[in-house]
């Protein structure tokens, strides 16, 4: 009954009665901890747990998750103030340890049942934050963290609930900007807030069409026609009903009017069909929606 799983089972102190629980205090990094502080009680980063003690409190807060560094092993919300020194600017955020390197933050959490997130909402592009007091990956409430235009970042962790699996996950590396068009302006490369992303022209992703099926529990592959996959994607010629913010679109057929493949988060109606704000559809059948969760780095 597990709602996600993030690798092996912990031991050491998070794991109560684990065998390696009493070599947190040694001073070595043992199993199942995050750090060890030996000795010292009073030790700056490191718990008497075994685990970071950073980012703990609003006056001593991390830029981002990414900076509890890769020894990080728990999810757990950790006080952050992405490119501020203003204290009051400090909220809680939700840290999660996946795959290799440092923890993501968790940036937006959609319940695909309701409309809060479709394309269109202005959620995607301004930068109001919603039930920030509740960063979590549990429950149905909808989620967008305060930091959508301070927080410059350049990957993707893109889940979706899956009724075998629970949470599927989909890393997503950001991509080189488009080439502008004749009088426009270019975008720099490099990292960039999500509120710049959404708000910015169709963009590329590092990831597969079939990869995005694949976190939708989809095993069929990509349609034919009108393939699009990224950000800020629009197919179909340009028609207004085949749009949405983030995952991947094909048709089987020729014109694209109907039997389409994908799996989105911020979807927009497709052919009077409601995809809303998250899920998937298998050509020839209706749509599914599904919870879905956006994390940085």
């Amino acid at each position: 009954d597990e709602r996600y799983d993030f690798g092996p089972p912990l031991v050491g102190p998070t794991d109560c009665g684990a065998p390696l629980m009493q070599l947190c205090g040694n001073g070595d990094v043992d199993a199942g901890e995050e750090c060890d502080p030996g000795g010292d009680a009073d030790h700056p980063t490191c718990g008497r747990d075994c685990l970071l003690s950073v980012g703990s409190t609003p006056e001593a807060p991390l830029n981002s998750c990414a900076d509890l560094g890769a020894n990080a092993i728990v999810p757990r919300p950790r006080w952050i103030n992405p490119n501020s020194d203003d204290p009051n600017d400090a909220f809680e955020a939700f840290c999660v340890p996946y795959g290799d390197g440092a923890p993501w933050t968790l940036a937006m959490k959609i319940n695909g049942h309701n409309d809060t997130f479709q394309m269109d909402s202005e959620l995607w592009t301004n930068d109001a934050a919603l039930n920030a007091e509740s960063p979590s990956l549990s429950g149905s409430t909808g989620y967008k963290f305060p930091a959508w235009s301070r927080l410059d970042v350049s990957e993707l962790l893109v889940g979706m609930d899956n009724p075998t699996d629970s949470i599927r996950w989909l890393h997503a590396p950001i991509g080189a900007p488009p080439e502008p068009e004749e009088g426009e302006e270019a975008i720099a490369p490099g990292p960039l807030s999500l509120q710049a992303l959404f708000t910015g022209p169709a963009r590329s992703l590092e990831t597969e069409e079939q990869a995005w099926l694949h976190l939708a529990g989809l095993g069929s592959a990509p349609g034919t026609y009108c393939r699009r996959v990224g950000l800020n994607q629009q197919a179909n010629g340009g028609r207004d009903d085949t749009r949405f913010r983030l995952g991947a679109f094909s048709s089987t057929h020729r014109n694209c009017a109907s039997h389409f493949r994908f799996a989105v988060l911020g979807g927009k109606y497709i052919q009077n069909e409601h995809q809303g704000s998250a899920g998937f559809k298998e050509a020839g059948q209706a749509s599914v929606p599904r919870g879905a969760y956006l994390l940085v780095r």
